[in-house]
């Protein structure tokens, strides 16, 4: 319908364009994702720092993916789907904005089978035309990896990432950490309606060494627990009538279907607590906010 859009607004008097078909929209389309559409996005940008006055000091970078019903689209390929449409093919699109106020810098698309950690190796590479090389890259824990954050440090680029937990965070916090213990004022970071707690120590990512800042949310710390209870319950009920339960469920429960307390008080440790990578010499509450506030790439997606 775009033809018949075009027809009912002024954009024909304001561009001058007369008899605009859908073969020309479609080749338009097509002539924007040529292979001189990364210095068309550069010469935008140079234009826009220079009427701006900005010096790009770091980025922020995300992936998101779209799917598509059809068949047709070569650069579509299955995937890991955000919205959970398994079956159709996806595309990954890479955004980076600046860190400072949130400008697209460029975005670029991948076929929806490479991985969200392994873009950014190829992104970095199309930033260097414009003269950044380096800076802090702001990522989320999807878009994390070992591999990846050894290469921006190879490339002299600064990581502020998030990471998931996992049997090297666990190493290095040891059996007494309880995320509880981070409440303490002298940790409390107060962010927009929320506040959390955090501290940081040594840590090595992949063979990178930086630090590890844990931060703890009372708040999603009470509703991971009582979710977790209410799963727990509800699988109770289904053991008790025969019926399976969610593989995810199956490791607090016995083979008789006692309720294991050990390991629920083994996942209670880490509810409400996330995780940031950092090289970067920022102190403990600048780089939570410039981790947390990385939602200036979902505005511009």
């Amino acid at each position: 319908q775009m033809k018949c859009w075009y027809e009912r607004t002024d954009l024909s008097l304001i561009l001058n364009l007369a008899d605009l078909t859908e073969r020309r929209l479609v080749r338009a389309l097509d002539a924007l994702e040529s292979d001189l559409m990364l210095h068309r996005q550069q010469t935008i940008f140079e234009r826009v720092k220079e009427y701006l006055g900005i010096k790009p000091k770091g980025v922020v970078y995300d992936v998101t993916n779209t799917y598509f019903y059809g068949k047709k689209c070569d650069l579509a390929r299955c995937g890991h789907d955000k919205e959970q449409r398994k079956g159709y093919p996806l595309v990954q699109i890479g955004l980076v904005v600046t860190r400072e106020h949130g400008i697209p810098i460029l975005h670029k698309t991948f076929p929806g089978n490479v991985h969200d950690s392994r873009t950014f190796a190829d992104i970095s590479k199309s930033l260097e035309p414009l003269g950044i090389k380096g800076g802090i890259a702001v990522m989320d824990r999807g878009v994390t990896s070992g591999e990846n954050t050894d290469f921006l440090n190879d490339s002299q680029w600064k990581v502020l990432c998030g990471i998931k937990l996992d049997p090297g965070i666990r190493k290095a916090l040891g059996s007494d950490f309880q995320a509880q213990d981070l409440c303490s004022l002298g940790n409390r970071v107060r962010m927009h309606q929320t506040a959390c707690y955090c501290n940081e120590r040594p840590y090595k990512h992949g063979n990178t060494h930086g630090r590890l800042i844990s931060c703890f949310n009372r708040r999603k710390a009470q509703d991971a627990e009582e979710s977790r209870y209410d799963e727990i319950q509800a699988a109770q009920s289904r053991l008790s009538q025969g019926k399976t339960i969610k593989p995810d469920i199956q490791p607090f429960f016995t083979k008789n279907g006692r309720v294991l307390e050990s390991k629920l008080n083994e996942e209670r440790r880490f509810d409400g607590t996330s995780f940031i990578f950092t090289t970067s010499d920022l102190t403990v509450t600048q780089a939570v906010f410039a981790y947390f506030d990385k939602d200036v790439v979902e505005k511009c997606f």
